[in-house]
């Protein structure tokens, strides 16, 4: 299979089918740091465009700071009131805000390969 590695950590969401209703921060090799909306969500982007309604609806990342494939990743993702950030190897790489969806359950997904994640921390700011 040659297809790149996909995962990522899905957040802000309620339900319990495939593709729920939420957002995504992509682990995917060469798009890391991308952004998914899935189901009826809206956001707006870092330029100021507004995502509506859609079944799916990709933010590309606006800058690359992932590692070569086989090297680990650094990702943080900032969640606060209805905004997200997401690092990578401490760059930011984007930025959402304006979230319809402003809290709900984290998931970690992946789809045509392995992939692990270690020494996972959520901390609770307020």
């Amino acid at each position: 299979m040659n297809d790149e590695r996909d995962s990522g950590i899905i957040f802000h969401f309620t339900e319990d089918r495939v593709w729920p209703t939420s957002f995504e921060f992509q682990v995917m090799e060469g798009s890391t740091g991308d952004s998914w909306l899935t189901g009826p969500v809206t956001c707006t982007d870092s330029k100021g465009t507004a995502y509506p309604l859609n079944d799916e609806m990709r933010i590309l990342k606006y800058k690359d700071a992932e590692k070569a494939s086989g090297e680990w990743n650094l990702l943080e993702m900032l969640c606060y009131e209805n905004h997200a950030e997401f690092f990578v190897n401490g760059v930011k790489v984007n930025d959402i805000h304006d979230l319809s969806l402003t809290e709900g359950r984290i998931l970690l997904q992946l789809e045509y390969a392995d992939v692990y994640y270690k020494d996972i921390e959520l901390i609770q700011l307020y």
